[in-house]
């Protein structure tokens, strides 16, 4: 298992992120990172949302570059399930009680 930690590291952002690419450099650079613009000797992880083409994976691995997808990068931050690429962030449920209220109210009718 490859190591999560990012403290220290140079990362690169490629693709269309689920999380919001300001969000995810300011994660980073929370963690320690550092962020560019561009894959380069220097940049150990790139970091791929959707759309990425096989290329730009492959000039990173030539380069020694860790390939990450995003929920890896989640997982590396310490964000939670479904921060990352494929996953959906929870919906807030709706306060104790109040569909059975409402539906009581409609029976009533």
């Amino acid at each position: 298992m490859r190591s999560m930690s990012i403290s220290g590291k140079a990362l690169v952002f490629t693709g269309t992120l689920v999380m919001k690419r300001n969000d995810a450099k300011a994660a980073a650079e929370a963690a320690g990172a550092t962020v560019g613009s561009s894959v380069t000797a220097k940049t150990d992880i790139l970091v791929c949302g959707t759309g990425v083409g096989e290329k730009k994976t492959a000039d990173a691995e030539k380069k020694g570059v860790a390939v990450w997808n995003e929920d890896e990068f989640a997982a590396a931050i310490g964000a939670g399930a479904g921060a990352g690429a494929g996953g959906k962030a929870k919906k807030a449920k709706a306060p104790a009680g109040e569909p059975a209220a409402k539906k009581k109210k409609a029976a009533a009718a």
